[in-house]
């Protein structure tokens, strides 16, 4: 854990001392390495365990405060209380000990670079919201501990990778008695990150905490603290005389929905300000990912935009069994919130409400089967406008809910509410253009439909569905690529993340949102932004591939299939449909389904993008005929180094030799390579390479360079058949076990 020295004063401690020196062995275990920093209580250095044979940190108390009783109780109650804190965003610490006359603890190491660093870099916003998420979520768990921070700044706050860890708690104490206190004569914190009541010298809570949160990522977005002075002290001073400026005053292109979440963390009363899990679900709304609805119903958006235009009543459904009925009438109630032109009320939660529309239905049940009627009527003239049935089977009741939605919302919107994309006609035509392109799949007219949407953005800036089509189109050339250009994951996330703060309503946002967090390997983040984008228009295509997608990887094969059955009755163009069937019916086994998947595949147009697919399939199937006419097909089609690679290997494993430099190559290549998603790919696909050759020690040596934190795909580790030749191994078995303990967190 190391805290870097500060230039500004007025973010700096203002206590220093001096190290030990190097090569000094504490306690007979602990040898120094390096100095790291200093801390308001002592300091930090990198120190090599020679019991354990491992680096971790070690702080040491200040030698003038180690005669201190009080010194010494509070840094014994330091270690008890950080010791109960374990969270993946809260650095550990492991262990109390003395040297000579020096108290010291030992902590994790965190190799990686402080935020304060970084930030004068410049980091996008998107990055900002991640790092504010993550440290939102340390900060949860250490106040659910009964631990205050009360030094966060962004010295302590370390990014490592894709972990962001909140080191430091030296100076947290426990939310009682009288260690709740601090008097101005005895401050503990860093004056510009202050929260009013602990310059103060009142009692504090968690919110002091978000208050110190709200200063960093006010300073992170306009690139400015929001209170200056001549001194930390009337820096810290100021904050009591006035409000905190808004963000948007200091740099107008914050976004309206990030700039009033900072504002909310700065509220001069901690009373007013959001607690840290309240805070954190802002923040998974603001990033186009918020949580789950309860089992017990709908959760109804009131942020949503909607029109007065028309209004509909969802009335209580009735039938047997009571649970299902039950459960038919919440998907509708999700189906519709969010519908553009439509005003949405529930009968069940709203007795009283009123509506030009009724939906009117119930189920019926016999034997296996179940049958669902629904009707629309319209309320001034009591007549049924509209009716349906649907039938399904009492064993596949989601099924039924995904057909219900298919037919139900759709009929409403047809008669009140309003179609997806932008209103304006000549930009509607100019964007159902580019979305046909983009709906190709194939890199060129990805990229075609890229340059169209920067000119739609150029004649109309502030248009969230342009925005949102351009943030797909940027993501899908990243993808296609495997990560060789970062600059576009960050564009499209950017670009889709303002388009939710213009307009919430934006299915498309959210579903920009998804594949974003795929190609990081955030599956949890996946599936709460696609429910998002449902929740707009049930009859996103896209988003129920992409949700087919997640269950596939994670070895739901059934459901999978089932929910892009439901996807292509939706469109049955959706190339992305079609190619997700393609690979779940090849990792299901079957094979001559997979072919004539593969054949419709290319029939749609999309030959060069299932080609890729393909020459993955060839080592599946042993197939080295195939991998000939494939390594020419695209050798006249590759379009990046990615898929060049692929060449001479298809072509070394046609011939059952391996062509040698694809070691050094792929190593080099994954290396290069931004993303754990997209790293951990191009190791599937070599490990497929060297399997398929039967080489198990290289299979097993890129199989290393997965990051298993951030894996899912348990449906290929179960049935590649590629990986017959490590299957056995150990190194397999853990993989596996930690894929499955992963995705069975990912639906508990």
């Amino acid at each position: 854990m190391y805290i870097e020295a500060v230039d500004d004063p007025s973010l700096a401690p203002t206590m220093s001392f001096g190290p030990f020196p190097i090569g000094a062995l504490l306690a007979g275990r602990y040898e120094i390495r390096s100095p790291l920093g200093e801390g308001g209580m002592g300091a930090v250095y990198k120190v090599i365990d020679l019991e354990l044979e491992e680096e971790v940190a070690l702080k040491v108390l200040r030698s003038e405060l180690s005669s201190s009783p009080d010194a010494l109780a509070r840094f014994r109650r330091e270690v008890k209380l950080a010791r109960r804190v374990t969270h993946t965003n809260i650095a550990r610490t492991y262990d109390l000990g003395v040297h000579e006359a020096s108290r010291f603890i030992t902590m994790e190491l965190i190799t990686g670079e402080a935020l304060s660093s970084a930030a004068g870099r410049g980091i996008p916003l998107p990055e900002v919201l991640r790092v504010a998420q993550e440290s939102c979520a340390g900060l949860c768990a250490a106040h659910a501990a009964g631990v205050v921070h009360r030094d966060l700044k962004p010295d302590n706050i370390m990014l490592t990778g894709s972990r962001v860890v909140l080191t430091d708690f030296g100076i947290a104490r426990a939310l009682s008695g009288d260690d709740a206190h601090a008097t101005m004569n005895n401050i503990v914190g860093t004056p510009a990150y202050m929260a009013p009541e602990q310059v103060e010298g009142l009692a504090i809570d968690g919110r002091s905490d978000i208050y110190a949160l709200g200063v960093m990522l006010f300073e992170l977005v306009t690139g400015t603290l929001p209170f200056g002075g001549d001194s930390p002290f009337a820096i810290a001073a100021a904050r009591l005389t006035r409000p905190a400026p808004n963000a948007r005053s200091v740099a107008p292109s914050v976004p309206d929905g990030v700039s009033a979440l900072i504002a909310s963390a700065l509220e001069r009363r901690r009373e007013d300000r959001p607690d840290a899990a309240t805070f954190a679900e802002r923040l998974e709304i603001l990033r186009g990912m918020r949580a789950r609805p309860s089992a017990g119903g709908a959760t109804i958006r009131m942020d949503l935009p909607s029109s007065a235009e028309r209004s509909v009543v969802l009335r209580n459904f009735e039938g047997e069994p009571a649970e299902l009925a039950l459960a038919i009438e919440s998907a509708l109630a999700d189906g519709l919130v969010g519908a553009k032109g439509v005003t949405f009320a529930r009968e069940r939660t709203l007795p009283a409400a009123t509506g030009t529309l009724s939906v009117e239905g119930g189920i019926r049940a016999s034997g296996s089967g179940v049958r669902v009627r629904v009707r629309l009527v319209d309320r001034a003239k009591g007549s049924v406008v509209w009716a349906d049935q649907v039938d399904g089977k009492m064993d596949d009741t989601f099924a039924l809910e995904d057909a219900v939605l298919a037919r139900v919302v759709p009929a409403i919107l047809q008669r009140c509410g309003r179609s997806q994309g932008p209103d304006d006609p000549e930009i509607r035509a100019k964007w159902e253009e580019a979305k046909q392109l983009f709906a190709l799949f194939d890199p060129e007219s990805v990229q075609k439909a890229a340059r169209m949407s920067e000119d739609l953005l150029f004649a109309t800036p502030d248009n969230p569905w342009v925005m949102s089509l351009l943030a797909l189109c940027q993501i899908r050339t990243f993808i296609q690529s495997v990560g060789a250009d970062r600059s576009l994951f960050v564009r499209s996330e950017e670009l889709a993340l303002r388009a939710i703060d213009l307009d919430p309503s934006v299915s498309d946002a959210y579903h920009a949102v998804a594949l974003i967090r795929s190609t990081i390997g955030d599956y949890r983040g996946v599936l709460h932004a696609e429910e998002e984008a449902l929740r707009r228009n049930p009859l996103m295509a896209e988003a129920h591939y992409t949700v087919a997608g997640v269950l596939a990887d994670t070895g739901h094969l059934p459901e999978a299939l089932q929910r892009i059955e439901l996807s292509l009755r939706l469109d049955p163009k959706a190339f992305g449909a079609h190619t997700t069937r393609t690979r779940i019916l090849a990792t299901m086994g079957r094979i001559e389904d997979t072919k004539r998947a593969i054949q419709h595949a290319r029939e749609l147009g999309g030959g060069r993008a299932i080609a890729i697919f393909e020459s993955r399939l060839v080592y599946w199937t042993s197939d080295r005929e195939r991998a000939v006419t494939l390594a020419d097909e695209i050798e006249a089609n590759a379009e990046n180094a990615a898929w060049k690679n692929t060449i001479p290997m298809l072509r070394g494993y046609a011939k059952g030799q391996e062509h040698e430099p694809v070691f050094e190559q792929m190593s080099g290549f994954i290396a290069r390579t931004f993303g754990p998603r997209q790293q951990g790919f191009l190791a599937q696909v070599t490990i497929e390479y060297y399997g398929a050759l039967g080489l198990r020690d290289k299979a097993l040596a890129f199989m290393a360079k997965i990051d298993w934190a951030h894996f899912w795909d348990l449906g290929w580790l179960d049935h590649c058949a590629a990986l017959a030749v490590i299957r056995d191994t150990p190194e397999f078995a853990e993989a596996r076990a930690r894929t499955a303990e992963r995705v069975a967190q990912l639906f508990a």
